[in-house]
């Protein structure tokens, strides 16, 4: 069963979702909507602080 995984990208599914992104075949704006309704609020604030773009939130500061 182990050796049925290899044949798939570990990946997979993320560079699906980025090649329909980049074909065009689903808007990134919905894909983000979904992404972040997915996440936790705590996960949210993580991906911001670790690309740099916390400071779109007020107080952001306090919330760390």
């Amino acid at each position: 069963m182990r050796n049925a995984f290899r044949k798939y990208s570990v990946r997979q599914f993320t560079c699906a979702l980025l090649e329909a992104i980049d074909d065009g075949a689903i808007d990134p704006t919905v894909v983000v909507r979904m992404c972040v309704s997915y996440m936790s609020e705590a996960d949210v604030k993580d991906m911001m602080w670790m690309n740099e773009i916390h400071y779109l939130v007020e107080d952001a500061e306090d919330a760390a």
